[in-house]
């Protein structure tokens, strides 16, 4: 768990809100639903004051953490010996597989947003106009783990209850995850079976942070423009202790509190769980990802 010290660090840096399990903070500002892939904490208007309470469902709008949109590097000025730099908002694959992200025209449209959330609530659920295209080869185990270049939003929130004016707000984290997903295997090599996917969320490239794995549930699309919606958690309450122990972890023994703050560069990744490992000759597979998005 993090210290209450590093908290007020950040507090005082960023305004945002960062509270670890049983831990409070002073909450920013009230935010909106955040567009294409930025955004950050949602602040209720309810009365001030503690809740130690779940929220009510819908108390918090979705935060979208990538609708399929790359962001391509500043042009180099004419005449000038400097690199451009990457692309960037990109998924890559780690742990010894190999990939290249192109990114497509082509999306998920909108669709409805519940009823009965609170007055700032959208109309619907967020939308992408963009693919990426991860073409990738295996790296000799059974995960494919394609990471998103992108630091997360913050998928904290704070919610006011009732409780006594003046008292400090509590953080939560956002619950689950939502993936559109096409899937299409090479052809040449086969992989072998995909027999799940999970989605991760891991902390500071450290082994000292957090590491988060949960399964999803759904099928990806298996034609092209037909994706397959997948539900991806739960995640952990905020501050909870969490090591994905395996197979293959990004983080091998990372010990510390689930804290998905920007503070810590959360990064998010797509899992791909095969029953035999993948050889690193089976090229030419297709994993379209678009509109990733957190829910409460």
């Amino acid at each position: 768990m993090r210290s209450t010290l590093a908290r007020l660090f950040f507090v005082a840096l960023a305004g945002g809100v960062v509270a670890g399990c049983g831990i409070t903070g002073s909450p920013q500002s009230n935010g909106s639903l955040p567009n294409g892939n930025g955004g950050g904490s949602v602040v209720t208007t309810n009365n001030p004051g503690a809740s130690t309470k779940t929220p009510p469902p819908l108390t918090e709008n979705p935060v979208q953490i990538d609708n399929g949109t790359e962001e391509t590097p500043s042009p180099v000025p004419s005449g000038s010996k400097a690199t451009p730099g990457p692309v960037l908002n990109v998924y890559k694959a780690i742990l010894g597989a190999t990939s290249s992200d192109k990114d497509l025209p082509g999306g998920v449209g909108a669709s409805p947003y519940p009823t009965g959330g609170p007055s700032s609530a959208p109309a619907d659920y967020p939308a992408s106009s963009f693919t990426h295209m991860v073409t990738f080869a295996g790296g000799g185990t059974s995960q494919v783990v394609l990471q998103f270049s992108k630091t997360l939003p913050n998928l904290t929130y704070v919610y006011n209850s009732t409780a006594p004016t003046g008292a400090t707000p509590t953080s939560f984290a956002y619950s689950s995850l939502v993936l559109y997903l096409i899937y299409i295997p090479s052809t040449t090599e086969p992989p072998g079976t995909l027999a799940s996917v999970s989605a991760e969320i891991t902390g500071s490239d450290t082994a000292g942070s957090f590491d988060v794995r949960v399964p999803c549930k759904g099928t990806p699309g298996d034609t092209p423009a037909a994706f397959g919606r997948l539900a991806c958690g739960p995640l952990p309450a905020l501050g909870a202790v969490s090591n994905t122990a395996g197979p293959n972890p990004i983080l091998p023994g990372s010990l510390l509190g689930y804290d998905p703050v920007t503070a810590f560069a959360p990064k998010f990744s797509v899992v791909l769980n095969y029953t035999t490992p993948v050889p690193t000759t089976s090229t030419g597979n297709v994993l379209d990802i678009t509109n990733v998005y957190a829910l409460q």
